[in-house]
């Protein structure tokens, strides 16, 4: 009979084994009797104890399983006479088997423990995901003569990603995409403070310039991030419909990629490589947050017209591994089998896209190629109707 010991005490479950079965063998009266000599023994001294049961019926042989000091279980083996009472020889056989099935037992405990951990954890950060894509905007308000598409996916359960679209009261549209160092639990924490900062920035009656507002961002982020060895690439952008003037910050971010509907649909209707094409490369930018204690930069501005459109993205999307051809279309200059996207990756796969643009239809081209995700993948868009 083996019975597990929970305190110091025998727990209710069992094992029995017996040479002759009988329809009796795991009904109660097999659990161990504490009160037994015995067993009271092997509790006291965590020996092998030998000698006849508490009804004197049997020889038996009680087996303490004990690993690293942990009392594990009793095993309590009965041999019923004629039969010899235990030898010198089976203790010592006894006592080496117990040490194996200590370490079994352990082994299996030990796996329990981490299955049930796990599951735990598993259930949390389900909690944490939810929490955290509801951080993220689902939804803005309808924009007169603009359209804003947003993605997010994180590479784990949480991520570092992020993106804000906000609309001030007095009609200023504030984008912004940004990226923690790292993956998981701790940059999705930073993740959530970055967002927090920056809607306490851009909810005043009058916002600071988006240089400003990325400098109040590292001054209130930059002791905890420098503390944790993390930082955040950031880009902020604020457009004024009336004005149509887009104006920027970059934090040690991708650059911002701007470019006509118009110019596009003429190259996809012209013969293959008879009209280059290149975007706008928005490359004014500082240091990421969280790097020095004092975040200094200029705020770069350009005028953004009716059919032009504005792209941030994460590194997650340039970083991705491109499998196949698909994007050169018989274009050269296109990403090879197997490389890495890259910005000029990313425009040939624009320029191949069908116009309107459909965040959502490109993000899964570049995800088909992956099948295991390396990394957290934001895409925003602006267009000027």
């Amino acid at each position: 009979t083996l019975q597990p010991v929970e305190g110091n005490q025998l727990a209710p479950s069992l094992f029995h084994y017996s040479t002759e079965p009988t329809e009796e063998t795991a009904q109660p009266a097999n659990r161990l009797n504490e009160a037994d000599a015995l067993i009271q023994s092997v509790f006291t001294t965590h020996q092998i104890q030998a000698g006849q049961s508490l009804e004197g019926d049997r020889h038996r042989l009680v087996v303490p399983l004990i690993y690293q000091q942990d009392f594990l279980a009793i095993l309590a083996l009965d041999r019923h006479p004629p039969s010899q009472p235990w030898t010198v020889e089976d203790i010592n056989l006894m006592q080496g088997v117990a040490e194996q099935a200590s370490l079994a037992i352990s082994q299996a405990k030990l796996y329990q423990r981490t299955q049930k951990q796990a599951e735990q954890m598993r259930a949390e950060l389900e909690v944490a995901r939810q929490i955290q894509g509801n951080l993220l905007r689902q939804s803005w308000p309808e924009l007169d003569g603009m359209k804003v598409q947003a993605c997010c996916y994180p590479a784990r359960e949480v991520g570092g990603d992020f993106f804000e679209v906000y609309t001030h009261p007095q009609g200023d549209i504030w984008l912004a995409v940004g990226d923690v160092s790292g993956k998981g639990v701790p940059a999705a924490l930073f993740m959530a403070s970055a967002i927090s900062v920056l809607r306490r920035e851009l909810s005043q009656e009058s916002p600071p310039e988006p240089h400003i507002v990325m400098q109040n961002l590292n001054q209130s982020l930059s002791d905890d991030l420098i503390s944790a060895n993390c930082f955040i690439t950031m880009v902020l952008a604020r457009y004024t419909p009336t004005t149509q003037k887009l104006v920027y910050a970059n934090a040690g971010h991708i650059y911002p990629l701007v470019w006509s509907r118009e110019a596009i649909a003429s190259r996809q209707t012209a013969p293959a490589d008879t009209i280059t094409l290149e975007p706008n490369y928005l490359k004014v930018r500082g240091i990421p947050l969280g790097i020095l204690p004092i975040w200094k930069a200029t705020a770069g501005s350009l005028d953004l017209r009716s059919g032009e459109v504005l792209l941030l993205t994460s590194d997650g999307i340039t970083e991705a591994t491109i499998q196949t051809p698909e994007a050169s279309n018989g274009h050269a200059g296109a990403p090879a089998a197997g490389s890495m996207l890259q910005q000029t990756g990313l425009w040939r796969l624009l320029l191949n896209e069908q116009q309107p643009l459909d965040l959502t239809h490109l993000l899964a081209r570049i995800r088909a190629h992956n099948t295991i995700q390396e990394d957290d993948q934001t895409i925003l868009s602006l267009e000027v109707l």
